[in-house]
């Protein structure tokens, strides 16, 4: 076979690899387990329990004050003196509009305006806008997410440290979880373990947002979490600001969604996945390794096969 007829093969043979890694990541279910899949960590509960001041070294900790329009809608809002009032009035301003939906993707003063004025966005548009807002507020903030049935797509949601201890907060539902016999609020660690081990009774769903709560009962709103109970991890960094403001980012945003995630992983600026270990997800936690190992695959197979293709083709340009 002549140099052409093996360079058409190698061309082929990538095409063919590289159609089904993109295919496989096409989807919006897929897309988020290949991605967490290259940025996920397995840990233990215990690993979740540090407080403020005293965050993992590699959690990346937001440090950049908030832009000036920022800091004037949190001023802006009138709220209760204590931390759990404030929320409130944040996640009440957040859903002033009647929903409408679409996700939204873009940045802060984007979504803050979409959200705010024309009821836009999806769980993960006001999981990273109520992550700002309470950054801007001074008070400690960080990310959760979980699987529908794996590590993959789902739903994103908050917590926050007011009073010495980490409340779940569910600001695109508009809902906080508390103990039914004394009132206290729940972390996002104890609300998962009382549905793993099926403890419902015990749990009461304070809603925020009547016209905008989307389930119906308490039930629905409990069986919609527990049937996620394996599935929970945490954005290993808040920095919002910094990511939201970083020159290269922004154009890569320009771009497309995509192209704007791949950079920010290489700028290091995007946060890393922390998967909650438990005795019941070995099986999910396995198969993003096994995933991971085939991108990895794939794209070593993609590099060999681009070298010899540049081997080839130079061989091709030299026979003229």
């Amino acid at each position: 076979m002549n140099n052409k007829r093996w360079a058409v093969l190698v061309l082929a043979l990538m095409s063919i690899i590289a159609f089904a890694v993109v295919r496989h990541a096409g989807s919006g279910k897929n897309g988020t387990l290949v991605r967490n899949s290259l940025i996920a960590q397995p840990l233990p509960e215990s690993a979740f329990s540090w407080k403020p001041g005293a965050e993992p070294a590699d959690f990346k900790l937001e440090t950049r004050e908030p832009e000036t329009w920022m800091q004037q809608r949190i001023a802006a809002i009138d709220y209760d003196s204590d931390g759990i009032g404030q929320v409130k009035a944040v996640i009440s301003a957040m859903h002033a509009q009647p929903f409408v939906g679409h996700a939204i993707q873009k940045d802060l003063r984007s979504t803050w305006r979409l959200i705010a004025e024309h009821g836009l966005g999806y769980c993960a548009d006001y999981s990273k806008l109520f992550t700002a807002q309470m950054l801007a507020a001074g008070i400690p903030v960080r990310e959760w997410a979980l699987g529908h049935k794996d590590f993959g797509s789902g739903h994103t949601f908050n917590e926050v440290y007011i009073d010495g201890q980490w409340i779940f907060v569910d600001s695109f539902n508009g809902m906080l979880i508390q103990d039914r016999e004394t009132g206290a609020m729940l972390s996002v660690l104890q609300f998962r373990n009382r549905l793993a081990q099926k403890n419902i009774d015990s749990i009461e769903v304070i809603k925020l947002t009547d016209p905008r709560y989307f389930f119906q009962t308490r039930e629905e709103a409990l069986n919609y979490y527990a049937r996620s109970s394996d599935f929970f991890y945490l954005m290993w960094g808040n920095n919002v600001f910094s990511y939201d403001s970083h020159p290269v980012i922004q154009r890569a945003a320009d771009i497309g969604r995509p192209l704007e995630r791949l950079v920010a992983i290489l700028v290091n600026q995007y946060p890393q996945i922390r998967l909650l270990e438990t005795e019941t997800n070995s099986a999910a936690i396995a198969e993003m390794r096994n995933l991971r190992l085939v991108l990895y695959s794939s794209l070593i197979v993609e590099l060999l096969l681009g070298l010899c293709l540049i081997r080839l083709c130079w061989k091709i340009w030299r026979d003229r």
